[in-house]
């Protein structure tokens, strides 16, 4: 009798901890989300020619990045305490490792923005069209996996839709990274060195929506666990 009261205690406890777990993902990802909402209205500026607007809008995603790590440690610390046993524990590592590269790669794209404008590097209108596509879809992806982790613990089996969303949008920034780099390449208007910044920042994008459908397969797991 004794051990069926502790292990049924073992299964209440890990089925808390797991709900706060899934709660926290959430929480983080929210700055994450408003992190990447900043950023296209920096794309859409980055594009008009607004070169002052990209400049300030960058010190805003900054201080968000940090809102998203603080959450992200918080939640590290508190899964270092729960017990060894805990099952998917190490999945929830990873998503908490994905979200936080996800975060930094965001920040790192404003920050090449910022460069490009500071640089007065006149894009195309061709060209700023398919970046601003680009970002526009990581936004849309950015969304779906919001949702994602706020399905886990309510249904999820509509997580693993979200999730299917997300390959779908990252299927997409894949297919547009490769127009975007080769009219880069072929732009006579731009020098070497602004060709590579552009490059550079049209690569960390489409790393930016590989990371994000990695986050999404960590929930993945842990939606079909619960399912």
């Amino acid at each position: 009798m004794p051990e069926e009261v502790i292990r049924y205690d073992d299964v209440v406890n890990q089925s808390i901890a797991e709900m706060n777990l899934i709660e926290q993902l959430t929480k983080i990802i929210d700055p994450i989300e408003r992190e990447a909402s900043r950023l296209l209205e920096m794309s859409k500026s980055l594009v008009e020619g607004k070169n002052e607007l990209v400049k300030k809008a960058y010190e805003y995603i900054r201080k968000t990045k940090e809102e998203a790590q603080n959450l992200k440690e918080t939640t590290m610390e508190y899964i270092v305490r729960l017990t060894p046993s805990l099952i998917n524990k190490e999945i929830y590592i990873m998503a908490l490792s994905h979200l936080d590269k996800l975060s930094q790669l965001i920040d790192e794209i404003a920050y090449k923005m910022t460069l490009v404008a500071r640089m007065n590097i006149e894009i195309d209108r061709g060209l700023g069209d398919k970046i601003d596509s680009m970002i526009s879809k990581m936004y849309n992806m950015v969304k779906d996996l919001q949702q994602e982790s706020k399905q886990l613990g309510v249904n999820p089996r509509k997580a693993l839709a979200y999730h299917d969303e997300i390959c779908s949008g990252e299927s997409e920034i894949d297919e547009a990274y490769r127009e975007a780099e080769i009219s880069t390449v072929n732009s006579s208007a731009l020098g070497c060195l602004e060709k590579m910044v552009l490059k550079e920042l049209i690569e960390t994008i489409e790393n930016t929506a590989d990371t994000i459908r990695d986050a999404s397969y960590d929930f993945k797991y842990l939606a079909l666990y619960r399912v």
